[in-house]
C-alpha cells in the first residue's frame, strides 16, 4: 500500500515537469512510467541485487547530498538567483557508470520563478549533467528522487 501511495505521489508531483535531458528522449519515453520503469528505483530489489545494498546506504546517501551540493553551488556559481523560489521536487536517470541521463524537475510553487529563472536553471542544469556524473556506479541503471531547497549563495 505504501509503495503504491508513492507512485501515485511521484505520479503527481511530475505531472507538470520539466525535463533537462543529456540524451534525446524516444517516442516511447515521452512519460515518466516509462522512464521509471527502464530505470528502476535505487532501492527497488531486482534478481541480482539493490543498486544500493544495506551496507552500502550510507555511502549513496551522501553521493545524492553531494549531488544536490554540488548543483546547488554550480548554479550560483553561474550566476541563479532563487529569491525563495528554489524548493523543487527532483528525480535523476542514472546509467550504471553514474553518467545522468535525464533530471525531472518541478518547482513545488510553479507560479512563483519567473520564465527567465525557469530558462536559466533548465540551461544551467543541462550544462551541469552533461559535464558531471552522480558519484555512485552501480549493476544497472536507476532512478532517485527526493525534494531540494536551492538557496542563494
Amino acid at each position: 500500500m505504501l509503495l503504491l501511495w508513492f507512485v501515485l505521489l511521484v505520479g503527481e508531483v511530475f505531472s507538470q515537469n520539466g525535463i533537462v535531458a543529456r540524451k534525446g528522449l524516444s517516442a516511447k519515453q515521452k512519460t515518466i512510467e516509462i522512464l521509471r520503469e527502464e530505470y528502476p528505483s535505487a532501492f527497488q530489489e531486482d534478481i541480482n541485487e539493490s543498486v544500493v545494498p544495506k551496507d552500502k546506504e550510507e555511502v549513496y546517501g551522501e553521493a545524492w547530498k553531494e549531488f544536490l551540493q554540488n548543483l546547488g553551488s554550480y548554479l550560483s556559481k553561474n550566476g541563479m538567483k532563487w529569491e525563495d523560489n528554489g524548493k523543487i521536487y527532483n528525480i535523476i536517470f542514472v546509467e550504471s557508470n553514474g553518467t545522468i541521463d535525464y533530471y525531472f524537475y518541478r518547482f513545488k510553487n510553479p507560479s512563483v520563478p519567473s520564465k527567465k529563472q525557469v530558462k536559466q536553471f533548465r540551461a544551467l542544469v543541462k550544462k551541469y549533467i552533461s559535464t558531471h556524473s552522480f558519484n555512485y556506479t552501480a549493476n544497472r541503471q536507476y532512478n532517485q528522487c527526493g525534494s531540494v531547497t536551492f538557496v542563494d549563495r
